[in-house]
């Protein structure tokens, strides 16, 4: 027998021991002391469907390439619980997903076929759960994939083990965990193998009627990494932070937050940091906050290839604050932007939007309704770029911030100051900075308006920036929300005289039609001009989501067109996913 026709017989009998748990009687309610339990918790059978094609035509030189990809995934998947000897003493989830990977793939005349085994499971025990120094364990392992881009996906096989502790009663509660993490992507275009062991500490203490606020956090990672074939990276990371939150006054009008900050990596990178955060109410009329955020950091680079793949930078993306990607000279098209976790990938225009500043990135998320990053949400930037020569050096940063509110909100008046100096790090292209920024906003029920103004004095990219912002979300019926966003900007480059401009408008609408079924569309453009950098992007979306009895499905179709000034990329997505609960 050929080994798909014997993974395809043992999907199926898995099929058939999955109707066989459906088909058999619940059990009863055990005693709630008992020496072992042992329930079924979920059984299901679930369908994957995947369409990809993209069409990209160039003219230097003049030729056209294709690619399509199907991806089809039937599973089985099943949920045990259960306790030994009581629930409050040890309690136990284990579950499973089991089926096959089917893939046909085709780019221009060459074509493939490929198909392996997806197992999938996850392991958790609590200990003691009801108990203030109550334990826990897990194990997992999965097989996902991960977009580098829209069209760009690789396999990911990952394997997750750790165990928490702690105390949380008492004067200072406490936390403390260990997780092992191991990542292979064997995708051939990009494989890489990376192991983590993380350990985190945390401890907080609450006073004065919870008035006042104190925490401590120690994190430890110690990683190795090898990525597409330019060598391997080993590290220790570390990060020490201590904060404080007071309030003061009648009516605790007065807000204190402190912010002190120690991060090392390895015997290359060590600082420190402190933040300041005041804020107070002007009588009736108004509110006001000042903010004060400073460090200095010192940093050992040793380089030895000429490409450098940056993975998992972390970066917060706030309204007003610029936010650079650490390296000069990246490949914008290399650019991922996913949550804290690396599990959520976020879009381009839609989430977020790059930002060329002479040699250096911003990535700058989209203030729209409906975007899936929040103002102050920290997120992880991977991306390549040039590597740069061996040296050593110290950099200095200052920032503050305020902003009044005036009449509830109605009317706004905020600004920022960031100044970034290095000491040494000859042969490196570091930047120093002194950005400024002033902003008004408005905002009257369904609408948001805005303008704003920033200087920024670089050593390599000086420029100016003008940006407007408006945004209207209404509710046409109660089961209906639209929203419509607005950005224009307006760049001039002081060095080069060049200017950049870039205007977005998206509209998002969703309904629930019926208790069962809901349906959304989203569409959205982007035109960007100036410095070299010409493009225009077109984006569509839309779904629908069914769900009746234990019958899910959920139907999608995405669009995307780029138009650079040498080619043209324009790709369709197209999935479907099934799933029956049976418990």
């Amino acid at each position: 027998m050929k080994p798909h026709r014997r993974k395809l017989c043992f999907c199926l009998l898995l099929l058939g021991a999955a109707g066989g748990v459906v088909l058999a009687r619940p059990p009863t309610a055990p005693d709630p002391v008992k020496a072992f339990r042992l329930q079924v918790s979920e059984t299901y059978l679930q369908t994957d469907v995947e369409v990809f094609r993209e069409e990209q035509q160039t003219t230097t030189p003049s030729q056209t390439t294709s690619r399509e990809r199907i991806i089809v995934q039937p599973a089985v998947g099943i949920g045990l619980e259960g306790s030994v000897y009581h629930p409050n003493l040890l309690h136990y989830r284990i579950g499973a997903e089991l089926g096959m990977d089917w893939q046909s793939s085709r780019m221009d005349a060459q074509s493939g076929t490929s198909s392996s085994f997806l197992q999938r499971y996850h392991l958790s025990l609590d200990l003691l759960r009801n108990q203030p120094y109550a334990m826990a364990a897990f194990a997992d392992k999965d097989l996902t994939y991960r977009d580098y881009d829209f069209f760009t996906r690789v396999r990911v096989d990952s394997t997750r083990y750790g165990a928490r502790a702690g105390y949380n009663t008492g004067p200072v509660p406490f936390n403390v965990s260990y997780t092992h993490y191991d990542e292979q992507v064997t995708e051939l275009a990009r494989p890489t193998q990376t192991t983590e062991e993380m350990l985190n500490f945390s401890a907080a203490n609450n006073r004065r009627d919870d008035r006042a606020h104190s925490q401590l956090f120690y994190n430890l990672n110690q990683y190795t990494r090898q990525g597409d074939g330019f060598g391997t990276e080993r590290g220790l990371c570390q990060n020490v932070s201590l904060s404080d939150s007071e309030n003061f006054g009648a009516k605790d009008w007065i807000q204190l937050l402190s912010l002190l900050d120690y991060n090392a990596l390895s015997v290359r990178r060590y600082g420190a940091a402190v933040s300041e955060q005041y804020s107070r109410h002007l009588g009736s009329w108004g509110n006001l906050a000042l903010g004060y955020s400073g460090g200095v950091d010192r940093e050992e680079r040793r380089s030895t290839g000429v490409v450098l793949r940056v993975i998992n930078e972390p970066h917060t993306l706030m309204d007003g604050v610029l936010s650079l990607l650490n390296q000069p000279a990246v490949d914008l098209m290399s650019i991922q932007v996913t949550d804290s976790s690396g599990t959520v990938h976020y879009h381009e225009t839609f989430d977020y939007r790059i930002l060329p500043h002479g040699t250096f990135t911003e990535i700058q998320r989209v203030t729209s309704f409906g975007s899936a990053i929040t103002n102050g949400t920290p997120v992880l930037v991977t991306y390549n770029a040039a590597q740069q020569p061996s040296a050593a050096y110290a950099s200095v940063n200052n920032g503050v911030n305020f902003r009044i509110d005036f009449w509830n909100g109605r009317l706004g008046l905020y600004g920022r100051w960031t100044k970034l100096d290095y000491y040494g790090g000859d042969g490196l292209v570091l930047d120093a900075m002194d950005n400024k920024l002033i902003g008004v906003d408005t905002s009257w029920r369904w609408f948001r308006a805005g303008v704003e103004y920033e200087v920024a004095d670089s050593r390599f990219a000086p420029y100016n920036r003008t940006r407007a912002y408006q945004s209207a979300n209404f509710q046409p019926s109660l089961d209906a929300t639209l929203g419509i966003d607005f950005d224009e900007s307006w760049i001039t480059h002081r060095d080069t005289q060049l200017n950049q401009t870039a205007y977005s408008a998206i509209v998002r609408y969703q309904q629930q039609l019926w208790m069962s079924l809901a349906w959304r569309v989203e569409g959205g453009m982007v035109s960007e001009r100036g410095g070299g950098y010409d493009r225009d992007t077109a984006t569509a979306r839309a779904g629908l989501d069914w769900e009746i009895g234990k019958l899910m499905l959920k139907l999608g179709y995405e669009y995307n067109n780029e138009n650079y000034s040498t080619d043209v990329r324009t790709r369709h997505y197209l999935f479907l996913r099934a799933r029956r609960n049976f418990l």
